[in-house]
């Protein structure tokens, strides 16, 4: 089996095209799985999925924060700043 240091690749190949030069090559099924997914391994942005999905949460909960804390506000009749809907704004 090849190495990925094997594999015709330029500075311009994205990771797309370094998984299809993979699939058309003449390697087994089983080697095509093992090095589709050191691909995978090496390529960043696919391996961290979590921090995209905890900043999501994050950002989330930051907008239910911000509305609760507009209808507590609205519900006591005190003055609702221009700071709090602004942030709340942002957030979402």
């Amino acid at each position: 089996m090849e190495n990925l240091a094997d594999l015709p690749a330029t500075n311009s190949s994205s990771l797309h095209d370094l998984m299809e030069k993979v699939l058309i090559s003449n390697h087994t099924p089983k080697e095509k799985i093992k090095l589709i997914d050191e691909l995978r391994k090496n390529n960043p942005t696919t391996s961290d999925r979590w921090g995209y999905r905890w900043a999501i949460w994050m950002l989330g909960i930051a907008v239910l924060i911000t509305i609760i804390c507009i209808w507590c506000l609205a519900a006591k009749e005190h003055d609702i700043s221009v700071g709090l809907i602004s942030l709340g704004s942002s957030v979402a």
